[in-house]
């Protein structure tokens, strides 16, 4: 590395930047380039960029940043006002805990600094003299003796603080301190939280949706997960995922990630997804022993235009929120008609029953449902789990070399294409490329497949759809 401004030059001399390198060798060369004039890319000084990285480091950071809360003030100078400044920006006059601390990164503080600053800070947001005030902490002098009143009368009383204010020992306390809250603090953090519970989180949600809106921005997110006692670098790394605002279903699903699953047994082929529905789902619900109210945020969540109703595809996707697996939703899925919309009820009252009836009628003339075996207590779990095996290994054997081989006729292709272009203008928006797809019997999962696979693509004109049929680029099965 050659310097070319004395900024550079004394970077290189900084015996900091040695412990640094050790810390985080890849990060040397990268501040080497950031560094002019005694910036380092809107960062405090030279001095402050490099032991950042050392400080994150697990154990040495520890000790590395206790010594500086002990002794920085007596080595390091203090960012001015033009370097406050620069950090805090113009864009706002105050800034909420969030914003500070990206305002206390860019001026090269260490998440546990970071962590520390906010944690101090005694109101929710800070003007910029709040914020200087809290990068400098500037603590006044304590005296020996401190006046207490008891029964009437002021005593004097020593104060035990002012020893931090002595040189040397003050500093030394403070670093022993600082080396012991630190774990403790992490310790307490990730032991104590308060639970994910669907009633907590509905009830952080409902603190801080001031507005009524039922959305929160990106602010009140992090005051949200503030409250649930995740700390800046947790908040900082979970709303990089962030695009908007999050409805209260969103913001539970961020938090605490999927409520229902699929097990990771339905990946096993062949026989996973059966072995999972029928013997290993201790943990997992069948769809008949969902509660209510999760189906109907499901609902709600899929339902993006709100108008009360959903296509065969947009069920499945409800489905799949429940952690239902592609077996399990192509059998529930097997009776709904193509091209049908049912609101929240007929969707409810298109799921199983808990039980079978023993009888099917044909008109008016009964015969035996044959699947009430199925309700049997331990038989019907084998016969049921036979069934399914039957039909995915079939499925993923003999149907997907057959959906390899065949080849779709084209007049079939456009008369699949044709039947849901209604308004004929050449093109299908996603809705319709699913029913046009079932039109030429593809499963559930593989519209889905398709479906993801236009990504920002909202419509498809014949020549694409054709591609996609004739399985140019993708593998797509059919019954």
């Amino acid at each position: 590395l050659k310097p070319k401004s004395s900024a550079q030059e004394e970077f290189l001399s900084t015996r900091v930047v040695m412990t640094a390198a050790v810390a985080q060798p890849s990060r040397l060369s990268e501040a080497y380039t950031k560094v002019q004039d005694g910036v380092v890319a809107g960062y405090n000084t030279v001095y402050d960029y490099c032991p950042k990285y050392m400080h994150d480091v697990p154990v040495v950071g520890l000790v590395s940043s206790s010594f500086v809360d002990g002794f920085g003030d007596l080595i390091w100078a203090k960012p001015d006002d033009g370097q406050l400044k620069a950090a805090f920006g113009t864009a706002k006059a105050r800034q909420d805990k969030t914003e500070i601390a990206e305002s206390l990164r860019r001026l090269g503080k260490a998440e546990r600094y970071v962590q520390s600053l906010v944690e101090s800070m005694t109101s929710e947001s800070l003007d910029f003299q709040g914020f200087k005030e809290l990068v400098l902490q500037e603590k006044p002098q304590k005296n020996w003796i401190e006046k207490e009143e008891t029964t009437g009368y002021n005593l004097p009383v020593p104060n035990v603080e002012k020893i931090l204010d002595v040189p040397i020992i003050g500093s030394t306390l403070n670093a022993a301190g600082s080396l012991v809250n630190q774990p403790v603090g992490t310790l307490v953090r990730g032991t104590c939280a308060p639970s994910a519970s669907d009633e907590k989180l509905e009830k952080v949600f409902k603190d801080l949706d001031t507005d009524g809106s039922g959305k929160l921005n990106l602010n009140e997110l992090g005051g949200a997960l503030r409250n649930l006692w995740f700390s800046e670098f947790q908040i900082k790394e979970k709303l990089k995922s962030v695009t908007g605002e999050l409805s209260c279903y969103e913001f539970k699903k961020f938090v605490r990630g999927p409520k229902y699953e699929a097990g990771y047994v339905n990946s096993v082929p062949l026989v996973g997804p059966s072995l999972s529905a029928h013997f290993l789902n201790v943990l997992d619900k069948g769809v008949d022993e969902l509660d209510e109210k999760d189906l109907k945020e499901a609902f709600d969540h899929i339902d993006k235009n709100k108008d009360g109703k959903l296509d065969k595809t947009e069920m499945g996707d409800v489905l799949r929120e429940l952690g239902q697996s592609e077996l399990q939703i192509e059998k529930l899925l097997a009776d709904v008609p193509n091209n049908v919309e049912m609101d929240f009820q007929a969707f409810k009252e298109s799921l199983p029953p808990k039980s079978r009836d023993y009888l099917n009628w044909y008109g008016r003339i009964p015969y035996p449902n044959i699947a009430k075996i199925h309700d049997v207590p331990f038989v019907g779990t084998v016969t049921e789990f036979t069934q399914d095996l039957v039909t995915d290994v079939t499925t993923s054997t003999v149907g997907s070399a057959w959906g390899a081989v065949r080849k779709y006729k084209d007049e079939d292709i456009k008369a699949c294409f044709d039947a849901e272009d209604k308004n004929k203008d050449g093109k299908l928006d996603k809705k319709e490329l699913a029913k046009a797809l079932r039109g030429l019997e593809l499963y559930e999962s593989d519209i889905k497949m398709v479906q993801d696979g236009c990504g920002d693509l909202q419509q498809v004109s014949f020549i694409e759809f054709s591609s996609m049929v004739r399985n140019e680029g993708r593998w797509v099965f059919t019954r």
